[in-house]
Protein backbone atom coordinates (compact mmCIF):
# COMPACT_ATOMS: atom_id res chain seq x y z
CA UNK A 1 0.00 0.00 0.00
CA UNK A 2 1.44 3.38 -1.01
CA UNK A 3 1.77 6.10 1.65
CA UNK A 4 2.01 9.20 -0.51
CA UNK A 5 -1.15 10.70 0.99
CA UNK A 6 0.24 10.22 4.47
CA UNK A 7 3.58 11.82 3.55
CA UNK A 8 2.02 14.78 1.74
CA UNK A 9 -0.45 15.63 4.52
CA UNK A 10 2.25 15.38 7.22
CA UNK A 11 4.67 17.56 5.21
CA UNK A 12 1.92 20.08 4.51
CA UNK A 13 1.08 20.25 8.22
CA UNK A 14 4.75 20.67 9.13
CA UNK A 15 5.11 23.44 6.57
CA UNK A 16 2.11 25.36 7.91
CA UNK A 17 3.29 24.91 11.51
CA UNK A 18 6.84 26.03 10.67
CA UNK A 19 5.61 29.14 8.88
CA UNK A 20 3.22 30.04 11.69
CA UNK A 21 5.75 29.52 14.48
CA UNK A 22 8.56 31.30 12.64
CA UNK A 23 6.41 34.35 11.90
CA UNK A 24 5.50 34.59 15.61
CA UNK A 25 8.97 33.77 16.90
CA UNK A 26 7.81 30.60 18.57
CA UNK A 27 9.53 27.22 18.85
CA UNK A 28 8.57 24.55 16.35
CA UNK A 29 8.80 21.76 18.95
CA UNK A 30 5.59 22.23 20.92
CA UNK A 31 2.89 19.87 22.18
CA UNK A 32 0.40 21.60 19.91
CA UNK A 33 2.53 20.98 16.80
CA UNK A 34 3.13 17.37 17.81
CA UNK A 35 -0.66 16.89 18.07
CA UNK A 36 -1.18 18.36 14.58
CA UNK A 37 1.52 16.08 13.10
CA UNK A 38 0.01 12.96 14.70
CA UNK A 39 -3.44 13.98 13.47
CA UNK A 40 -2.07 14.54 9.96
CA UNK A 41 -0.34 11.17 10.06
CA UNK A 42 -3.61 9.47 11.04
CA UNK A 43 -5.69 11.27 8.39
CA UNK A 44 -3.09 10.55 5.73
CA UNK A 45 -3.07 6.87 6.63
CA UNK A 46 -6.88 6.70 6.39
CA UNK A 47 -6.73 8.37 2.98
CA UNK A 48 -4.10 5.92 1.71
CA UNK A 49 -6.11 2.95 3.00
CA UNK A 50 -9.23 4.21 1.24
CA UNK A 51 -7.35 4.62 -2.05
CA UNK A 52 -5.80 1.16 -1.66
CA UNK A 53 -9.13 -0.62 -1.12
CA UNK A 54 -10.66 1.36 -3.97
CA UNK A 55 -7.89 0.06 -6.24
CA UNK A 56 -8.44 -3.52 -5.06
CA UNK A 57 -12.18 -3.21 -5.74
CA UNK A 58 -11.53 -1.95 -9.27
CA UNK A 59 -9.15 -4.83 -9.99
CA UNK A 60 -11.66 -7.32 -8.64
CA UNK A 61 -14.44 -5.91 -10.84
CA UNK A 62 -12.12 -6.03 -13.85
CA UNK A 63 -11.33 -9.70 -13.20
CA UNK A 64 -15.04 -10.43 -12.81
CA UNK A 65 -15.81 -8.81 -16.18
CA UNK A 66 -12.99 -10.77 -17.82
CA UNK A 67 -14.51 -14.00 -16.54
CA UNK A 68 -17.96 -12.97 -17.79
CA UNK A 69 -16.46 -12.41 -21.21
CA UNK A 70 -14.79 -15.81 -21.21
CA UNK A 71 -17.95 -17.67 -20.15
CA UNK A 72 -19.51 -19.43 -23.18
CA UNK A 73 -23.03 -18.26 -22.28
CA UNK A 74 -24.80 -15.05 -23.17
CA UNK A 75 -24.73 -12.65 -20.20
CA UNK A 76 -26.86 -9.51 -19.95
CA UNK A 77 -26.79 -7.39 -16.79
CA UNK A 78 -29.49 -4.77 -16.47
CA UNK A 79 -30.88 -2.34 -13.92
CA UNK A 80 -34.18 -0.45 -14.09
CA UNK A 81 -34.85 -1.94 -17.54
CA UNK A 82 -31.53 -0.57 -18.86
CA UNK A 83 -28.61 -2.69 -20.02
CA UNK A 84 -25.49 -1.89 -17.98
CA UNK A 85 -23.22 -4.73 -19.15
CA UNK A 86 -23.07 -7.51 -21.74
CA UNK A 87 -20.36 -10.05 -22.40
CA UNK A 88 -18.71 -10.68 -25.75
CA UNK A 89 -21.02 -13.55 -26.65
CA UNK A 90 -24.06 -11.29 -26.18
CA UNK A 91 -22.56 -8.76 -28.58
CA UNK A 92 -22.14 -11.53 -31.15
CA UNK A 93 -25.60 -12.97 -30.57
CA UNK A 94 -27.32 -9.60 -31.03
CA UNK A 95 -25.09 -8.89 -34.06
CA UNK A 96 -24.15 -5.54 -32.57
CA UNK A 97 -21.20 -3.50 -33.77
CA UNK A 98 -19.70 -3.45 -30.27
CA UNK A 99 -20.56 -3.60 -26.58
CA UNK A 100 -21.40 0.11 -26.44
CA UNK A 101 -24.15 -0.41 -29.03
CA UNK A 102 -26.09 -2.44 -26.42
CA UNK A 103 -25.16 -0.77 -23.13
CA UNK A 104 -27.71 1.86 -22.19
CA UNK A 105 -30.50 0.38 -24.29
CA UNK A 106 -33.85 -0.43 -22.76
CA UNK A 107 -34.27 -4.17 -22.30
CA UNK A 108 -37.71 -3.75 -23.91
CA UNK A 109 -35.92 -2.84 -27.15
CA UNK A 110 -34.27 -6.28 -27.14
CA UNK A 111 -37.50 -8.32 -27.21
CA UNK A 112 -40.39 -8.42 -29.64
CA UNK A 113 -43.53 -6.54 -28.44
CA UNK A 114 -45.32 -9.78 -27.61
CA UNK A 115 -42.87 -10.48 -24.79
CA UNK A 116 -42.59 -6.93 -23.34
CA UNK A 117 -45.10 -7.40 -20.47
CA UNK A 118 -43.59 -10.75 -19.59
CA UNK A 119 -40.11 -9.20 -19.44
CA UNK A 120 -41.29 -6.40 -17.13
CA UNK A 121 -42.90 -8.89 -14.72
CA UNK A 122 -39.86 -11.18 -14.72
CA UNK A 123 -37.45 -8.31 -14.11
CA UNK A 124 -39.55 -7.09 -11.20
CA UNK A 125 -39.68 -10.60 -9.73
CA UNK A 126 -35.92 -11.06 -10.07
CA UNK A 127 -35.19 -7.64 -8.53
CA UNK A 128 -37.35 -8.28 -5.47
CA UNK A 129 -36.22 -11.84 -4.71
CA UNK A 130 -33.05 -13.72 -3.81
CA UNK A 131 -33.69 -16.83 -5.89
CA UNK A 132 -32.83 -17.50 -9.50
CA UNK A 133 -35.93 -17.51 -11.69
CA UNK A 134 -36.63 -20.60 -13.72
CA UNK A 135 -35.64 -20.49 -17.38
CA UNK A 136 -38.17 -18.95 -19.75
CA UNK A 137 -38.19 -18.33 -23.47
CA UNK A 138 -38.21 -14.92 -25.17
CA UNK A 139 -38.17 -13.86 -28.78
CA UNK A 140 -35.30 -11.39 -29.13
CA UNK A 141 -34.64 -8.71 -31.72
CA UNK A 142 -31.15 -8.60 -33.16
CA UNK A 143 -29.58 -5.32 -34.22
CA UNK A 144 -29.91 -6.25 -37.89
CA UNK A 145 -33.71 -6.62 -37.56
CA UNK A 146 -33.88 -10.42 -37.42
CA UNK A 147 -35.33 -12.29 -34.44
CA UNK A 148 -34.39 -15.40 -32.49
CA UNK A 149 -35.70 -17.53 -29.64
CA UNK A 150 -33.67 -17.27 -26.44
CA UNK A 151 -33.98 -19.20 -23.18
CA UNK A 152 -32.91 -17.23 -20.12
CA UNK A 153 -32.78 -17.42 -16.34
CA UNK A 154 -32.40 -14.31 -14.16
CA UNK A 155 -31.02 -13.60 -10.71
CA UNK A 156 -30.50 -10.49 -8.59
CA UNK A 157 -26.81 -9.69 -8.07
CA UNK A 158 -24.56 -6.86 -6.93
CA UNK A 159 -22.68 -5.38 -9.89
CA UNK A 160 -20.27 -2.47 -9.49
CA UNK A 161 -21.72 -1.80 -6.06
CA UNK A 162 -25.39 -1.63 -7.05
CA UNK A 163 -28.24 -4.12 -7.22
CA UNK A 164 -28.89 -5.37 -10.74
CA UNK A 165 -30.34 -8.38 -12.55
CA UNK A 166 -28.09 -10.90 -14.28
CA UNK A 167 -29.74 -12.78 -17.13
CA UNK A 168 -27.86 -15.79 -18.44
CA UNK A 169 -29.03 -17.46 -21.63
CA UNK A 170 -28.81 -20.88 -23.15
CA UNK A 171 -25.55 -20.98 -25.05
CA UNK A 172 -24.90 -22.02 -28.63
CA UNK A 173 -23.52 -25.44 -27.76
CA UNK A 174 -26.86 -26.46 -26.23
CA UNK A 175 -25.68 -26.33 -22.65
CA UNK A 176 -28.33 -25.72 -20.01
CA UNK A 177 -27.70 -24.62 -16.45
CA UNK A 178 -30.27 -26.00 -14.00
CA UNK A 179 -30.36 -24.27 -10.62
CA UNK A 180 -31.78 -25.68 -7.40
CA UNK A 181 -31.87 -23.81 -4.10
CA UNK A 182 -33.02 -24.97 -0.68
CA UNK A 183 -35.03 -22.53 1.42
CA UNK A 184 -33.58 -20.62 4.39
CA UNK A 185 -29.97 -20.77 3.27
CA UNK A 186 -27.89 -19.08 6.01
CA UNK A 187 -25.86 -15.91 5.47
CA UNK A 188 -22.16 -16.21 4.71
CA UNK A 189 -19.38 -13.66 5.08
CA UNK A 190 -17.64 -13.25 1.74
CA UNK A 191 -15.97 -11.02 -0.78
CA UNK A 192 -18.67 -11.09 -3.46
CA UNK A 193 -16.40 -10.51 -6.43
CA UNK A 194 -13.93 -13.19 -5.38
CA UNK A 195 -16.67 -15.81 -5.06
CA UNK A 196 -18.11 -14.72 -8.41
CA UNK A 197 -14.70 -15.45 -9.92
CA UNK A 198 -14.70 -18.90 -8.34
CA UNK A 199 -18.17 -19.84 -9.61
CA UNK A 200 -17.66 -18.43 -13.10
CA UNK A 201 -14.30 -20.17 -13.41
CA UNK A 202 -15.80 -23.51 -12.42
CA UNK A 203 -18.78 -23.02 -14.76
CA UNK A 204 -16.39 -22.15 -17.57
CA UNK A 205 -14.44 -25.37 -16.94
CA UNK A 206 -17.70 -27.34 -16.90
CA UNK A 207 -18.91 -25.96 -20.24
CA UNK A 208 -15.53 -26.55 -21.86
CA UNK A 209 -15.68 -30.18 -20.67
CA UNK A 210 -18.94 -30.68 -22.63
CA UNK A 211 -18.12 -29.94 -26.30
CA UNK A 212 -21.29 -31.76 -27.40
CA UNK A 213 -23.56 -30.00 -24.92
CA UNK A 214 -25.35 -31.25 -21.81
CA UNK A 215 -26.62 -30.09 -18.44
CA UNK A 216 -24.88 -28.35 -15.57
CA UNK A 217 -26.63 -28.71 -12.22
CA UNK A 218 -26.03 -25.91 -9.73
CA UNK A 219 -27.30 -26.77 -6.24
CA UNK A 220 -27.14 -24.71 -3.05
CA UNK A 221 -27.90 -26.52 0.20
CA UNK A 222 -27.62 -26.19 3.95
CA UNK A 223 -24.90 -28.32 5.50
CA UNK A 224 -25.37 -29.07 9.20
CA UNK A 225 -21.65 -29.38 9.90
CA UNK A 226 -20.07 -26.87 7.51
CA UNK A 227 -22.71 -24.20 6.86
CA UNK A 228 -23.49 -23.88 3.13
CA UNK A 229 -22.80 -26.38 0.37
CA UNK A 230 -22.64 -25.35 -3.30
CA UNK A 231 -22.48 -28.16 -5.84
CA UNK A 232 -21.66 -27.73 -9.53
CA UNK A 233 -22.22 -30.97 -11.46
CA UNK A 234 -21.48 -31.39 -15.16
CA UNK A 235 -21.83 -34.20 -17.71
CA UNK A 236 -18.44 -33.65 -19.26
CA UNK A 237 -15.49 -35.80 -20.24
CA UNK A 238 -14.35 -36.17 -16.64
CA UNK A 239 -10.91 -36.25 -15.04
CA UNK A 240 -8.83 -39.34 -14.29
CA UNK A 241 -8.74 -40.14 -10.57
CA UNK A 242 -4.95 -39.94 -10.37
CA UNK A 243 -4.99 -36.33 -11.62
CA UNK A 244 -7.48 -34.93 -9.11
CA UNK A 245 -4.97 -34.47 -6.20
CA UNK A 246 -2.79 -32.19 -8.38
CA UNK A 247 -5.58 -29.97 -9.75
CA UNK A 248 -4.87 -27.15 -7.32
CA UNK A 249 -1.15 -27.04 -8.14
CA UNK A 250 0.12 -24.02 -10.13
CA UNK A 251 0.82 -24.65 -13.82
CA UNK A 252 -0.87 -28.05 -13.73
CA UNK A 253 -3.85 -28.30 -16.05
CA UNK A 254 -5.83 -30.90 -17.99
CA UNK A 255 -6.36 -28.44 -20.87
CA UNK A 256 -4.19 -28.18 -23.93
CA UNK A 257 -4.01 -24.38 -23.66
CA UNK A 258 -4.10 -23.60 -19.97
CA UNK A 259 -1.88 -22.61 -17.06
CA UNK A 260 -3.71 -24.23 -14.15
CA UNK A 261 -3.73 -20.89 -12.32
CA UNK A 262 -7.52 -20.53 -12.52
CA UNK A 263 -8.28 -23.53 -10.33
CA UNK A 264 -5.38 -22.76 -8.01
CA UNK A 265 -6.88 -19.30 -7.46
CA UNK A 266 -10.28 -20.88 -6.74
CA UNK A 267 -8.74 -23.10 -4.06
CA UNK A 268 -6.98 -20.12 -2.50
CA UNK A 269 -10.10 -17.91 -2.46
CA UNK A 270 -12.21 -20.61 -0.81
CA UNK A 271 -9.44 -21.31 1.70
CA UNK A 272 -9.30 -17.58 2.56
CA UNK A 273 -13.04 -17.74 3.24
CA UNK A 274 -12.42 -20.58 5.74
CA UNK A 275 -14.11 -22.99 3.35
CA UNK A 276 -13.27 -26.14 1.41
CA UNK A 277 -13.28 -26.98 -2.29
CA UNK A 278 -13.55 -30.66 -3.24
CA UNK A 279 -13.55 -32.24 -6.70
CA UNK A 280 -14.84 -35.68 -7.61
CA UNK A 281 -14.83 -36.94 -11.18
CA UNK A 282 -15.27 -39.98 -13.37
CA UNK A 283 -14.00 -40.24 -16.93
CA UNK A 284 -16.78 -40.00 -19.55
CA UNK A 285 -19.41 -39.39 -16.85
CA UNK A 286 -18.69 -35.94 -15.47
CA UNK A 287 -17.30 -33.88 -12.61
CA UNK A 288 -18.79 -32.69 -9.33
CA UNK A 289 -17.30 -29.66 -7.60
CA UNK A 290 -18.35 -29.12 -3.99
CA UNK A 291 -17.73 -25.85 -2.15
CA UNK A 292 -18.32 -25.66 1.59
CA UNK A 293 -18.57 -22.20 3.19
CA UNK A 294 -19.10 -21.52 6.90
CA UNK A 295 -22.23 -19.61 7.87
CA UNK A 296 -21.85 -16.07 9.18
CA UNK A 297 -23.09 -17.26 12.56
CA UNK A 298 -20.34 -19.89 12.77
CA UNK A 299 -17.70 -17.33 11.79
CA UNK A 300 -18.88 -14.89 14.45
CA UNK A 301 -19.07 -17.66 17.02
CA UNK A 302 -15.49 -18.68 16.22
CA UNK A 303 -14.02 -15.19 16.28
CA UNK A 304 -16.25 -13.80 19.02
CA UNK A 305 -16.27 -10.48 17.19
CA UNK A 306 -19.79 -9.15 16.65
CA UNK A 307 -18.44 -6.01 14.97
CA UNK A 308 -16.40 -7.61 12.24
CA UNK A 309 -15.08 -5.02 9.79
CA UNK A 310 -16.82 -4.82 6.43
CA UNK A 311 -13.74 -3.31 4.78
CA UNK A 312 -12.61 -6.72 3.55
CA UNK A 313 -15.89 -8.59 3.44
CA UNK A 314 -19.37 -8.02 2.11
CA UNK A 315 -22.53 -9.82 3.10
CA UNK A 316 -23.93 -12.11 0.40
CA UNK A 317 -27.01 -14.28 0.69
CA UNK A 318 -27.34 -17.48 -1.27
CA UNK A 319 -30.97 -18.48 -1.54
Amino acid sequence: MKIWGQIIIVLFTLGISTYHNSSHGESLFTIENLFYVVLAWFLGRQYDKAKYYEKIARLSEKSYKNLLDSLPSTIIIHKDQRVIYVNDLAVTMFRAANREALIGKSTLELVTPKYADQLIKRTKAASSGNKALKSIEYNLKRQDGTTMDFEVSSLKIIFEGVEAVLSIGKDLSNIQICMEYESNIPFVYCDENQLKQVFLNILKNATEAMPNGGNIDLKVKKDKEKGVLIQIIDQGVGIPKERIPTLGDPFYTTKEKGTGLGLMTCYKIIENHQGQLQIDSEVNKGTTVQIFLPSARDVLKETGDQKRSTSHFRNEIFK
